[in-house]
């Protein structure tokens, strides 16, 4: 793969992965700017394990009690917290498990359109806008409940359709339900480790003998998803501390329009 095409999507993936701005509306842009080629199912594994470890490394505090206890076969030492936390994570995961199973064959073909990206980072982007500046902003991952967990979680299957942006719509999920900025990343974020594992599993399955070509580009290509990634996730955060997200909504709306122009 030609070192321009491997930053290009390396780095689209890292940044798009965790910002509510629609990756596949990005690719699809991008696909119409420069003659990208399909990566193959190894690079597509590689740039999102790249993001997974990025997820790791930046909320290991959160994450290295939890881990520790799977590893190590001791669920029952886990705390308090760090139980609640898993409890929700799987809740807000079986809607996209089932979404899944129920709309794959519709998803990988009609819905990917360009006029539905377009038309779905337009109307998401407004979504995000509206559960933004509406918010109450006074709940917290602790204080959450298993009901808006749920929600978050049937939010997350929306997602499935190219164009509504995974980090999106599960962020739009978390202010509808008065969850401020900073949590609401948060448990975006944290609700994609089993997705992106998920994913890659999947993958790892469906390549079968491709195991066996394995090259340096897919090191590159992982390396290079995992400091975007990162970066952008840093960013992110800071950012939301201080700012709304109107800003996103914005440019997703813009997108959407753009995209609508090259039909």
């Amino acid at each position: 793969m030609a070192i321009n095409i491997l930053i290009i999507l390396a780095v689209v993936q890292g940044i798009t992965e965790f910002l509510p701005i629609s990756s596949s509306g990005h690719l699809a842009l991008i696909s119409q700017i420069f003659p990208l080629s399909d990566q193959g199912i190894l690079m597509d594994i590689a740039l999102h394990l790249g993001t997974l470890l990025a997820v790791l490394m930046y909320y290991f505090k959160d994450l290295k009690g939890i881990l520790y206890s799977i590893l190590n076969f001791k669920v029952d030492s886990l705390s308090k917290e760090e139980n609640v936390k898993v409890k929700y994570l799987i809740i807000a995961s079986i809607p996209l498990v089932i979404g899944g199973a129920l709309l794959y064959q519709f998803v990988a073909t009609d819905a990917r359109a360009l006029m539905w990206i377009a038309i779905n980072s337009i109307v998401f982007g407004v979504a995000l806008w509206w559960a933004d500046s509406r918010s109450k902003n006074n709940d917290t991952l602790k204080t959450m409940s298993a009901k808006k967990a749920w929600g978050i979680g049937f939010a997350q299957m929306l997602a499935m359709f190219p164009g509504v942006s995974r980090s999106g719509i599960t962020i739009t999920a978390g202010r509808a339900f008065g969850i401020n900025r900073e949590d609401s990343i948060k448990f975006s974020v944290l609700l994609s480790i089993p997705a992106i594992a998920g994913a890659a599993l999947l993958g790892i399955y469906k390549a079968g003998d491709a195991l066996n070509n394995l090259s340096m580009d897919l090191l590159i290509g992982g390396g290079l998803s995992f400091i975007a990634s990162y970066a952008s996730l840093v960013l992110f955060v800071r950012f939301a501390r201080k700012f709304s997200f109107t800003s996103f909504a914005i440019y997703r709306v813009i997108l959407g329009i753009i995209l609508l122009g090259l039909i």
